[in-house]
């Protein structure tokens, strides 16, 4: 949109409703974001994303389609407040059509049909931040693409990898290091993630009044299946793990706890400890897989003809955290029927709302170490110019930093932490200030991360609970961002490259003091 479509809109402002006005305001800010913010960021924060599918699985508009799961990257260029790009490249392991990879969709940077991980042309290890991969197919990819893939997340590219029941996805996901045993690829001889027997992973919802589901197609009603998240922290500090927070205004216990259902899922192995290279230090370390939300199946499920169903539960998403170790991170879900088109078209608006969180969480968290600390960064400068948290906190709009007293470091800090909260989520917020401390408090970032398994040695746990660190992350974020006040003031101009990076050695500077 034209900077002068917008001049002529803005002629008659004043006859506008409020309404009116703040769609006009999201608009713009949209579209011409420096018409209101003229400080606006020069350059986008740029995450380069791989989809790849095989077999019946696709892109399009079908029932075994990604179309509606796609959307998520678009809207999250729409929804943020610091201009950043996703480009999507799709990628498939067969041919299966224009139509269904979407060809001539202008979101996507590129469609590739007979994709290979070992073809440079499709894939190198430092090409993109993350991959999905949605696994159908049992024919296994090569041991040279396997190869591939472990260098991409040795030098900290994120995967995501599902399947669904028996040894569906086994093909795509089955051999690559880690994945392979975060997540059963196969029947593992009790019938659970079998197709028809009374051990299987039914999580189909039966409808109101009824005991148990009795029909394949409640997968693609109204009714979701409700889930188990773990939960970590202690009162009154207690999360969900960063996939399954969302903002308390989309729902206000701010976890996710619904998922779409399934006649037959996969299922996630139990937690182990995987020893990884460090490829910055070459030690060796050890990181803990988590398996973070529980599936319930109930008893009696027919789902079409099926066995009837024994009660039980199970582990349906599972995560590795290798940014200790500076490798990638990996999410497997129990099932690619979580994100196909056929079950998530019954569902109402809220609950799609819902579900399409999960999705941009996993986005979020799974990219490369590095691209997460552009957005983090902005937030100082979208909280300091837009919210005005200096003039906020402060009774001297001109006041240095060294001259700002503690609690008044205190508030700004906390007000630019609760600004992510309210924007995002509330791990967003937790998540916001690991990474401004990790660089250069490393001790404190690792003290107030609680998903963090490895953080407290035994001995030192008693006497933690009775520190609470969050006075200290607020005014050394706080001193950061009063800092950065000092170093650029309000710029009239758009915001370079190069001013970014003075905006974060003069944080960290702060910070660390």
């Amino acid at each position: 949109m034209k900077e002068n479509d917008f001049t002529e809109r803005l002629k008659n402002v004043n006859q506008l409703t409020v309404a009116q006005q703040l769609l006009l305001r999201n608009d713009i800010l949209k579209f011409e974001a420096r018409l209101i913010r003229p400080w606006w960021f020069d350059s986008k924060c740029e995450v380069n994303v791989l989809v790849v599918t095989d077999g019946a699985l696709n892109f399009g508009i079908g029932g075994f389609g990604l179309s509606n799961f796609l959307t998520i990257f678009k809207k999250m260029e729409a929804e943020s407040n610091i201009n950043i790009k996703y480009n999507v490249t799709l990628g498939h392991r067969d041919t299966p059509g224009n139509l269904a990879m979407q060809a001539s969709n202008p979101d996507f940077v590129s469609t590739i049909t007979d994709f290979k991980f070992d073809n440079t042309n499709h894939f190198t290890k430092h090409k993109y931040d993350q991959v999905w991969l949605f696994g159908y197919n049992a024919s296994p990819i090569s041991d040279d693409e396997v190869e591939v893939i472990d260098k991409y997340m040795n030098h900290g590219g994120g995967v995501f990898a599902t399947g669904d029941h028996g040894s569906i996805g086994t093909g795509l996901c089955g051999k690559i290091t880690r994945v392979k045993e975060m997540r059963y690829w196969k029947d593992f001889g009790n019938g659970e993630v079998s197709m028809s027997q009374s051990r299987r992973n039914d999580t189909n919802t039966p409808h109101s009044g009824n005991v148990s589901s009795f029909n394949v197609g409640d997968q693609s009603d109204e009714y979701p299946q409700n889930i188990h998240a773990k939960m970590y922290g202690a009162a009154p500090n207690v999360l969900p793990h960063y996939l399954l927070s969302i903002k308390k205004s989309i729902k206000s216990s701010g976890i996710i706890d619904i998922m779409p259902d399934h006649p037959h899922e996969g299922e996630c192995q139990p937690e182990q400890n995987f020893v990884v290279k460090n490829p910055e230090t070459r030690n060796n370390q050890s990181i803990r897989t988590q398996n973070i939300a529980i599936s319930f199946v109930n008893a009696g499920n027919t789902s079409g003809g099926k066995t009837p169903t024994q009660a039980h539960c199970f582990a349906s998403i599972g995560v590795f955290d290798g940014r200790p170790a500076n490798v990638g991170r990996i999410v497997v879900d129990a099932t690619w029927h979580h994100f196909v088109n056929m079950n998530l078209q019954g569902f109402t608006q809220a609950t799609l709302d819902v579900i399409f969180e999960y999705y941009k969480n996993i986005a979020k968290w799974m990219t490369r170490k590095k691209r997460t600390f552009c957005p983090y960064r902005r937030y100082l400068v979208h909280a300091m110019l837009t919210e005005r948290i200096m003039e906020a906190n402060t009774l001297d709009i001109n006041i240095k930093s060294a001259d700002i007293p503690d609690d008044e470091l205190f508030t700004i800090g906390k007000h630019a932490i609760n600004i992510v909260e309210s924007e995002l989520t509330p791990a967003d917020a937790l998540e916001f200030k690991i990474a401004m401390l990790e660089t250069v408090v490393p001790t404190l970032a690792k003290k107030i991360n609680i998903w963090d398994l490895e953080r407290k040695p035994e001995a030192d746990f008693i006497h933690n609970q009775f520190i609470n660190y969050e006075p200290l992350v607020a005014v050394a974020i706080g001193l950061g961002i009063a800092r950065v006040k000092d170093a650029i003031g309000v710029p009239s101009e758009p915001i370079t490259q190069h001013t970014e990076m003075i905006i974060q050695n003069t944080f960290d500077e702060g910070a660390a003091e």
